[in-house]
């Protein structure tokens, strides 16, 4: 089964939907990490959240979905552009399969929406929820006043999100009791199982429903040699000097795609990281 996107309308009630599959891309986002088992499937969990989430945006940019806690779970952080790519991290220490709601317990969610051209928003929410969708949902209810409900079903080695919303001029709420109500019916065998258009079909085969274009969704590491070399500047020149006569290189590792970069001091110095002995600040 392919990694896929799928968004519908319910034209009758005014309510739109967003289906996603990740089963088969998730090597680089969990499996080389060696995270523990319940904290690989909560971030499958929010990259497919952070897909959905992404189907909002009506410019180029990118969404950015966040939990810092003073627990053992330090960071959860995915990224995802308006092309669906995305990537994602975990930062954790001293882990002991607490449950979601003591994880994050006094930790907050920062959602943040970057276009490519224009000036950035960010909402903060209190984790105050028992599951990572119940935190969304009550973002969703208290900043947009949108009708929202959120599925995920997940493994360890995939996930498939289903997101119901209403629009605006939502027919009633009994018609999205209605939409919602089929949507519990889905049982986590048939999540995976089943394509999103028959899984769709399976749900909603009574209801006037609008299938837009699928879309493929992958994971895809933004880092580069340029940027790693641009995160150099933040060390200064005597730390620099000291890493290279030690070892006569400077090897930097991408957190979010283990992606290794080894620079030599000639490296360093021709972009501009190092001039002669000295940091450019």
């Amino acid at each position: 089964m392919a990694d896929q996107l799928t968004r519908l309308i319910f034209d009758d009630f005014n309510i739109r939907g967003v289906a996603v599959r990740i089963v088969n891309d998730t090597d680089q986002l969990i499996s080389s990490h060696n995270y523990p088992a319940p904290l690989a499937k909560l971030l499958l969990e929010a990259a497919a959240i952070s897909a959905m989430l992404t189907t909002t945006l009506k410019f180029k940019g990118k969404i950015s979905l966040q939990l810092q806690t003073p627990n053992s779970l330090k960071l959860l952080l995915v990224q995802t552009t308006h092309e669906l790519e995305y990537r994602g991290i975990i930062r954790h220490e001293d882990y002991a399969n607490e449950a979601f709601a003591e994880l994050t317990q006094g930790g907050q969610m920062v959602i943040t929406i970057e276009p490519d051209k224009g000036e950035r928003y960010q909402g903060i929410i209190a984790l105050e929820g028992d599951t990572l969708t119940a935190c969304i949902e009550g973002y969703f209810a208290q900043s947009e006043q949108l009708k929202t409900r959120l599925l995920i079903y997940s493994r360890p080695t995939g996930v498939f999100g289903l997101l119901l919303q209403a629009l605006p001029d939502l027919s009633s709420d009994a018609d999205f009791e209605h939409v919602d109500t089929l949507a519990q019916t889905l049982t986590e065998e048939e999540a995976f199982e089943l394509q999103n258009h028959d899984i769709l079909h399976r749900l909603y085969h009574e209801e006037r429903v609008r299938s837009l274009a699928d879309e493929s969704i992958s994971f895809n590491c933004s880092c580069s040699r340029d940027k790693m070399l641009s995160s150099l500047q933040l060390l200064d020149d005597a730390e620099i000097s000291e890493i290279l006569e030690a070892s006569g290189h400077i090897e930097i590792q991408c957190e979010f795609c283990l992606t290794q970069y080894k620079f030599s001091a000639i490296d360093i110095k021709s972009f501009g990281a190092v001039k002669g002995n000295d940091t450019r600040h």
